[in-house]
C-alpha cells in the first residue's frame, strides 16, 4: 500500500535525526513496535498464517532425515580447523589442558521441534541431538601428591580420572556428549522470492559427558567415567559445550536449514502481489536498525577510550609450579589487552518479536591483542620472554529488550582465528598452555567490560554524549597500537 509506506518512510526519517541527536538512545525502540504493530505486519501475519503449519512440519521432517547425513541437495564445505587453539578445563583438583580438539561425529536430530512466525522475522528450534564425540591430545597439570595408585580408591565420582596412577601426563581422550538439548532461533527475512536466514543463535543444556583417557601405543586399560566438562557459573568464558557449537552450526545445521527454507518457501506463491511491499518494509526497519548498531559500536569505541584508552592491563597469572620448590615456577606477567576500541556490528541480526520486540545481533571485536612476558624460574635463575598474540573476531551476542532496552544481555560467543607469537621460544607445547589461557581471561574480560559499558551506550549519560564522534574518527586516523600482520 504506497500511502503506508509513505508515512512509515516520513515516520522513520523524523525518528532517525532525533535518534541522532541524542546518540543511540532510543526512539530506534518505536520504529520497531511500530513496525510490529503496522497493517501491513498483520497481513503478512494473516497470509503467512495459511501456511504456516505446514511449512514447519516440512523443516521438522527434513532437519530429522538430513541433520548429520547426505541430503537436501546442499553441499557443505567440511572445516578442518580445530575447534579451538586449546582448551584449558580446571576441575578443582587437576588442570587439564586440551589441545587438537575436533569434532569427529556429527550428531543427528531426534524429534525436532520448529516454531516459525515469519511475520515477527524469527524461526525457533529445539531438538534432542544423538551422541557427540570429541577427539583431543591431553596435557595433565596435577599435584604428585594427589596422584591415586589403589584401584579400590579410584571412585570417578569422588576423585578426577585424570588422578588415577594409570593416566599418564600426556595421552589422549576421547569426549562423549549425550543427551544434549539445542535450542534457539534464526533471524528470518524476505529475499530472492523465498526467505533468508541471518543471525542464529543457539545453546547447548544437559549434556552428560563420558570421557576415555588413553595412551596410543600402550598396552594398558582405558579409564573410562563420567566426567564433568560445562561450568556451573556464568563467568564469561567459552565453555566446551559453546566450542563444539560452532562446527555443528556452521557445518551441519544451518546449511540444511536454509537449503529446507529455499525448497518450502515459495514468496510469490504464497504472498502474491503483496510480497514486495512486506519486502520493502522490512527492508526499511532492518535499515534502521542497522545504522542504530552501528552507531552503538563507534560510541563503545568512544567509551572505551575515554574510560580504558582502548586498553585493559591483565593481572599475572603463574602457570605452573614446582610442587617440590614454589618458588620455581612459569608465569604470564605485564599482560596489557589492547584492542577495545575495535568493536564493529556484524549486521547478521535486527528486530524480531518473541513475547517481547527486541534487537538480536552480534557484534564483533576485529583484532583484540595481548602483549606480555613469560618468565620462568628455575635454579636460582630466570628467563624471560616476551609473547604477543592476536584474536581476530571475537564474537558477542547482544540482546536488546525491555523499556529503553533496559533489560540487555550479552554473551561471547567464540571467535574466528587467533595467532600466538613466542619468537625466542617454539615450543608447541608453550604455545598451546599460554594460548589455551588467554581464551578464557579475554572472553572473561571482554564480558566484565561490556557489562559495565553497554548500559552506558543505550543510554548515554551527559558526558558520554560530549564524546564526539571527531573523537573517534582522530583515534582511527591516529592509532595508538600497532597490529600485528595477519
Amino acid at each position: 500500500m504506497l500511502t503506508f509506506e509513505m508515512y512509515y518512510l516520513g515516520f522513520l526519517i523524523a525518528c532517525v535525526f532525533s535518534w541522532k541527536a541524542s546518540a543511540v538512545s532510543p526512539p530506534i525502540e518505536r520504529i520497531i513496535t511500530e513496525y510490529f504493530n503496522s497493517q501491513s505486519v498483520k497481513s503478512f501475519k494473516s497470509a503467512w498464517d495459511i501456511h504456516r503449519r505446514p511449512m514447519e512440519h516440512a523443516i521438522k521432517t527434513a532437519l530429522a532425515e538430513t541433520v548429520g547425513l547426505p541430503g537436501m541437495n546442499v553441499y557443505v564445505r567440511k572445516l578442518k580447523d580445530k575447534i579451538t587453539v586449546g582448551y584449558l578445563h580446571d576441575d578443582n583438583q587437576v588442570q587439564v589442558l586440551l589441545t587438537d580438539l575436533k569434532l569427529h561425529t556429527m550428531p543427528r536430530c531426534r524429534l525436532p521441534d520448529v516454531y516459525f512466525p515469519l511475520a515477527d522475522n524469527i524461526l525457533k528450534i529445539e531438538s534432542k541431538l544423538s551422541e557427540m564425540i570429541i577427539q583431543a591430545n591431553y596435557s595433565l597439570i596435577r599435584n604428585p601428591k594427589h596422584i591415586i595408585y589403589e584401584t579400590q580408591d579410584q571412585d570417578p565420582k569422588q576423585y578426577s580420572p585424570f588422578l588415577f596412577a594409570q593416566v599418564s601426563e600426556t595421552g589422549s581422550v576421547a569426549i562423549r556428549a549425550d543427551d544434549c538439548t539445542l535450542s534457539g532461533f534464526i533471524i528470518a527475512t524476505l529475499g530472492g522470492n523465498s526467505v533468508n536466514l541471518g543471525y542464529d543463535y543457539f545453546k547447548l543444556s544437559g549434556c552428560v559427558y563420558t570421557i576415555e583417557i588413553y595412551k596410543p601405543g600402550s598396552n594398558s586399560l582405558p579409564v573410562i567415567a563420567k566426567y564433568k566438562m560445562d561450568k556451573d557459573d556464568d563467568d564469561g568464558s567459552l565453555s566446551l559445550s559453546e566450542l563444539m557449537l560452532r562446527p555443528l552450526l556452521t557445518e551441519e545445521l544451518l546449511p540444511k536449514i536454509q537449503a529446507a527454507v529455499f525448497s518450502f518457501v515459495n514468496g510469490s506463491a504464497i504472498f502474491g502481489s503483496m510480497y514486495t511491499e512486506y519486502q520493502d518494509n522490512q527492508v526499511i526497519v532492518f535499515q534502521a536498525t542497522a545504522e542504530y548498531m552501528t552507531d552503538f559500536a563507534k560510541l563503545m569505541n568512544i567509551i572505551s577510550v575515554n574510560l580504558k584508552e582502548g586498553a585493559i592491563d591483565m593481572a599475572d597469572h603463574t602457570l605452573l609450579t614446582n610442587n617440590d620448590n614454589p618458588k620455581e615456577k612459569v608465569q604470564l606477567t605485564g599482560m596489557v589487552l589492547f584492542g577495545l576500541n575495535s568493536m564493529y556490528s556484524a549486521h547478521s541480526g535486527g528486530p524480531i518479536k518473541t513475547d517481547k520486540v527486541m534487537i538480536a545481533e552480534e557484534i564483533r571485536f576485529s583484532s583484540l591483542q595481548v602483549r606480555g612476558t613469560l618468565k620462568i624460574i628455575s635454579g636460582g635463575s630466570e628467563q624471560s620472554f616476551v609473547f604477543a598474540s592476536e584474536i581476530i573476531d571475537l564474537v558477542v551476542d547482544v540482546h536488546m529488550e525491555g523499556q529503553r532496552w533496559n533489560k540487555t544481555t550479552i554473551k561471547v560467543k567464540g571467535l574466528r582465528r587467533m595467532s600466538f607469537s613466542l619468537a625466542q621460544l617454539t615450543h608447541v607445547s608453550a604455545e598451546d598452555v599460554i594460548g589455551s589461557y588467554l581464551v578464557n581471561a579475554v572472553t572473561k574480560l571482554i564480558h566484565a567490560h561490556l557489562k559495565t559499558t553497554v548500559p552506558e551506550a543505550i543510554n548515554p549519560t551527559k558526558v558520554s554524549q560530549e564524546w564526539s564522534s571527531d573523537k573517534y574518527k582522530k583515534l582511527n586516523k591516529n592509532p595508538t597500537r600497532k597490529t600485528s600482520n595477519k
